[in-house]
């Protein structure tokens, strides 16, 4: 482990995502489209509509890239996602207010204590941002986030997405070469359930499975909830996206042979962000995971659902893979 004190000296530069890290989408979007939404006479959940357009722009973003696509504007992409969720909630649209609704996250403010943190951190280093947004995005932002950063590079700028992209591809493609492996699954479990809203209050339970391993060990005795981007055979797991909803593994991660040899009880999964991918525990495809201390509130990044869980005192210990 490097020690704290070397770390502050050789860091130099610190290098920020500005949406959703800096910028507060979330609040931002839901105060721009209740509105919008009253006006169309949709009587459904503002917050919701703005999650589930953060999640299908996140989707198709990854898609094109996982596809050899190369960089696709942020505006392209919004387009998309924002006509998808209208055309999925039966809202009647102009490619107008389409445009309309994407060309307003250049205007939203950024969270109401990261400007603060940022001077003070802009005393030690220099302070970056690293987008996906468009150029010219990322220019009109500016006077809404109110702070100067030291650089602003837009991810089309720098034409390094693609090849940050490329070694992952190429691995994935060397991945569906090889044989799968036939692993035995060595310890009884049923399919188990999704559990209900009275069952799951914080919404962090993705599924409920119990699964108990040898009568004696150094994890006898002891509950577990596994993120759900661990592999359990037998049990659904979706790493919180909706395009991978109705996979089921059919082998258990080697974590999980090792927790159930050493006599451990597996409870079940633990919900987690969209691909695991998101630092606000509100991107799930089965919605955000609410902070057991505070309704309402983030409750993590993406180890969301097993953090409410272990905090609540539902899930035991948690196991979590990044």
């Amino acid at each position: 482990m490097v020690p704290v004190e070397r770390l502050r000296r050789e860091i130099k530069v610190l290098v920020f995502d500005q949406y959703g890290t800096v910028v507060d989408m979330q609040k931002g979007l839901t105060e721009v489209v209740a509105p919008f939404l009253e006006r169309k006479g949709w009587k459904g959940d503002a917050h919701r509509f703005v999650t589930w357009w953060r999640r299908t722009h996140f989707e198709n973003s990854m898609i094109d890239s996982l596809c050899d696509r190369g960089h696709t504007p942020y505006r392209e992409i919004g387009h998309r996602a924002v006509s998808h969720v209208m055309d999925r909630a039966g809202i009647a649209y102009t490619q107008d207010e389409v445009e309309w609704l994407v060309s307003q996250i250049e205007a939203l403010k950024p969270f109401p204590d990261a400007r603060e943190a940022l001077q003070r951190l802009h005393r030690r280093y220099k302070l970056a941002i690293l987008s996906n947004g468009d150029k010219d995005m990322l220019a009109a932002a500016k006077p809404y986030i109110d702070f100067a950063f030291d650089h602003t590079i837009s991810v089309e700028e720098a034409e390094s997405f693609q090849g940050m992209m490329a070694g992952t591809i190429r691995s994935y493609h060397r991945i569906d070469e090889l044989v799968e492996p036939k692993l035995p699954v060595k310890y009884p479990r049923l399919p188990g359930r999704r559990p209900s809203t009275e069952e799951n209050p914080y919404n962090a339970w993705y599924w409920k499975s119990e699964v108990k391993g040898k009568a004696r060990g150094l994890l006898a005795g002891k509950t577990i909830v596994l993120k759900d981007n661990i592999s359990l055979a037998g049990v659904p797991m979706m790493n919180g996206a909706s395009v991978l909803e109705g996979y089921v593994p059919g082998f258990d991660a080697t974590v999980v042979s090792r927790i159930l040899d050493a006599g451990g009880e597996i409870a079940g999964k633990a919900v987690c962000e969209y691909y695991c991918l998101s630092g606000t525990s509100s991107t799930s495809a089965t919605g955000p995971v609410h902070n057991p201390l505070k309704r309402g509130y983030s409750a993590g990044d993406s180890s969301s659902g097993s953090a409410a869980l272990v905090a609540a005192g539902l899930g035991g210990r948690a196991v979590t893979r990044q």
